[in-house]
């Protein structure tokens, strides 16, 4: 039996079709909705649909409703590539994606990296711009 052909413009039926290839964690573990198919090396989800290949955190977010403005990119709040989870979701550009990834870097850098943050201390800076997140 030959399945449907996806059809991007039926909102429910990606909807069910990303739900059923993916792992939806509790809010407890950080509530992500991890897709579970083809990923690229940076772990970001895809399939193929209407003879294109696509990625899946973009086509939730439209979706769920949500527009991406021309020049925009979607950045995942919570930094895991493979998440679709529209509220992990926010359309940015891709300037503010770079500048959110380069301080995650540098958080996850100092944090693990002691003798760096008292250096940084010691010199009165920072190497983390202040980024104002909304959700």
């Amino acid at each position: 039996m030959k399945r449907k052909p996806l059809e991007l413009a039926d909102k429910a039926a990606v909807i069910s079709y990303l739900r059923s290839r993916s792992l939806e964690w509790p809010a407890a573990e950080g509530g992500c909705w991890e897709w579970m198919g083809y990923r690229e090396k940076e772990g970001y989800g895809r399939f193929t649909a209407e003879g294109k290949p696509r990625y899946v955190h973009r086509e939730a977010f439209k979706a769920f409703g949500r527009r991406i403005p021309d020049g925009f990119t979607i950045d995942h709040l919570c930094s895991n590539t493979s998440c679709w989870n529209p509220s992990h979701l926010e359309a940015v550009t891709r300037e503010e994606n770079t500048r959110r990834a380069r301080n995650a870097y540098w958080k996850a850098f100092l944090r693990d990296n002691h003798a760096a943050l008292n250096v940084l201390g010691k010199l009165g800076g920072s190497v983390i711009e202040p980024v104002a997140v909304t959700r």
